[in-house]
């Protein structure tokens, strides 16, 4: 298979790429690809949507595992775009029910060691969409996220944000949230889960949530989700809802709110819902279409050990079987 040239790109991904050591025995960990932006460009590549991979990697064994899986997903990077910093790592373990919690181990670390001019050459002509979030949009690093918004929004490039907070990284928490809130009129596309919304204080009914969310933003789709209980999108004009699919077996959760993410967009990409307009005046039968094909994707990923993500005609199977 050629290797995907980043100019040919019409998705980038912007974010964290880790090592994810996951229990296998006592006191054992193997080691597993991971990091959410990371993880939605490799669910991106393997759902056929054009897509590459801008922040650096590491110049140490695990930055040449995580290159070589986006290569093996369809997805393009720059690979001269190594530093000499380690790769960040997280050791997960997990609850009863499957769900993870993950110590992070972020300071000094390669996916963080970029300038902003680095990222901005490597964005291709003709882009359409920019997604990150997580560990990427924690305080330290906004500046440089707000920067390259701004930027990036001069062309018509949408922004996708997906919050995935995570507590545990930061010790001023209210500067985390007053951040969170500061990105949302940037965005175009917004994520967020039902744990989200707690830790920032918000506890409204969706709908509500999701109208506040939208003035800000000035249109476009906001997706929330609730875990096993499904999964809410709404563009102002047309809501939809989709419950979680029945699967015979969780292996775990890791990846599954990435690969609902990576399914949202790689639907709206083959709706050709490519600008702002089009996001704010989608039908209800499109919005549903791609909800569905998202929880779809982030079911069969629960299915599989650590991030999985399916391929386009695993979830497209899928949904013809249920």
């Amino acid at each position: 298979m050629p290797q995907p040239m980043l100019k040919d790109s019409a998705i980038v991904i912007l974010g964290e790429s880790i090592m994810d050591l996951i229990p296998i025995t006592s006191g054992a960990y193997q080691p597993h690809v991971g990091g959410s932006p990371y993880n939605v460009a490799r669910a991106l590549g393997l759902q056929n949507v054009p897509t590459a991979y801008l922040s650096p990697t590491s110049s140490d064994r695990f930055g040449e595992l995580l290159r070589n899986q986006l290569t093996a997903d369809g997805v393009a990077l720059d690979r001269g775009f190594q530093v000499n910093k380690p790769t960040s790592l997280a050791v997960v373990n997990f609850d009863e029910a499957g769900a993870p919690s993950y110590s992070l181990y972020r300071e000094g670390i390669a996916d963080r060691d970029y300038q902003v001019a680095d990222i901005i050459e490597r964005t291709p002509a003709g882009l359409k969409w920019l997604h990150t979030g997580s560990l990427a949009i924690t305080p330290a690093d906004l500046p440089r996220i707000i920067e390259i918004f701004t930027q990036i929004k001069q062309s018509g490039t949408l922004i996708s944000v997906d919050l995935n907070v995570r507590p545990n990284v930061v010790d001023d928490h209210q500067a985390y949230i007053d951040g969170l809130f500061s990105l949302v009129p940037f965005c175009d596309l917004l994520k967020a889960s039902d744990e989200d919304l707690s830790y920032m204080g918000i506890e409204d009914e969706f709908a509500r949530v999701a109208q506040d969310l939208l003035q800000t933003m000035g249109g476009g789709l906001v997706a929330l989700t609730e875990g096993a209980s499904g999964a809410f999108l709404t563009n102002g004009n047309n809501t939809v809802t989709c419950k979680a699919y029945p699967i015979d077996h969780v292996e775990d959760s890791v990846g599954a709110g990435d690969c609902f993410h990576a399914g949202l967009i790689s639907a709206l990409y083959r709706e050709q819902i490519h600008d702002k307009q089009q996001l704010m005046t989608a039908s209800e039968s499109s919005l549903q279409h791609c909800l569905n094909w998202a929880s779809a994707t982030a079911a069969i990923n629960v299915t599989r050990k650590g991030c999985n993500p399916p391929t386009e005609d695993e979830t497209r199977a899928f949904l013809q079987s249920v």
